[in-house]
């Protein structure tokens, strides 16, 4: 009798357990099947976006959606297979994608290379290695290619003060500058070192070229032949984020810069290596 009851017991004790394992697989089945539209939406929504996709900065919106399909694959691609289970096909179909687009902007970087444009080129490498690794890596390569034409530096940012021929202060850096009060306008550049560590201190000389809200070249009886003017820096190895100034350009009297947005770029032997704009007001 004691057998029979233990059996009784233990047999009560599965059916409870079967029971409560059917009701969790139901509950899972419901929670699938509420949430199949949002998830055949989204992969609709990153199948279509993954076809139409022509820039790396779209590739890394997708790049983000493509780990919530997957979320959705781990919790319910087992118990409605044949609805989930689509990240590994949208991965595929991603990681196509950017290698077209990686060839596609290879080939630009190398054109604006031909135009000694080593700045697009960098930037447009750059925006590669925001969605792929081994492009992060050939962007390292390239950078250290290229490091002696850019004059061993890596620009990151230039800011702009108005400032007499001295050099002494009229308005702070990211004040706002003013055609009526302008003299000269100074640059300073903020950039990484590309020097070797074991290389001595180099001086580098940058030309620049201001441009005019017209578009033209601004010049003077003192500017090099295509070329707004030059001025020297000194690179200190293997240091990130140096700040420097370049010479100003202007007149010490009177103001040589009517308002309007201005572009700046900025040379090493001939190679762009920055440009950006200066708004006047």
């Amino acid at each position: 009798m004691k057998t029979k009851r233990w059996n009784t017991a233990a047999l009560i004790a599965l059916m409870m357990g079967l029971l409560c394992l059917s009701a969790c697989k139901s509950k899972e089945q419901k929670a699938a099947e509420a949430a199949q539209l949002e998830y055949e939406d989204m992969v609709d929504n990153c199948r279509d976006k993954i076809k139409k996709a022509d820039e790396p900065e779209k590739l890394k919106k997708i790049k983000e959606k493509l780990v919530d399909v997957a979320d959705f694959d781990e919790m319910y691609g087992r118990v409605m297979p044949e609805v989930y289970c689509k990240a590994g096909e949208l991965q595929k179909q991603f990681d196509k994608k950017v290698e077209n687009l990686k060839q596609d902007f290879m080939k630009m970087a190398d054109a604006y290379i031909e135009d000694n444009d080593y700045f697009d080129a960098m930037q447009t490498v750059a925006a590669l290695s925001e969605i792929d690794e081994n492009s992060g890596e050939e962007l390292k390569k390239l950078v250290r290619e290229w490091a002696p034409m850019m004059g061993y530096i890596r620009v990151t940012d230039v800011e702009y003060a108005n400032c007499e021929k001295d050099a002494s202060d009229i308005e702070p850096v990211g004040t706002t500058l003013h055609s009526d009060k302008m003299r000269y306008l100074y640059p300073r550049l903020t950039f990484d070192s590309m020097l070797p560590e074991e290389r001595p201190a180099a001086d580098t000389r940058v030309q620049v070229k201001i441009f005019n809200p017209d578009g033209t070249l601004k010049t003077g009886s003192d500017s090099p032949n295509g070329y707004t003017y030059a001025s020297d820096i000194k690179v200190d190895p293997a240091m990130k984020n140096q700040k420097k100034w370049l010479k100003g350009y202007g007149n010490a009297t009177t103001s040589c810069y009517p308002a309007g947005t201005y572009k700046v770029e900025f040379y090493i032997r001939g190679i762009l290596i920055y440009r950006n704009e200066v708004e006047i007001h």
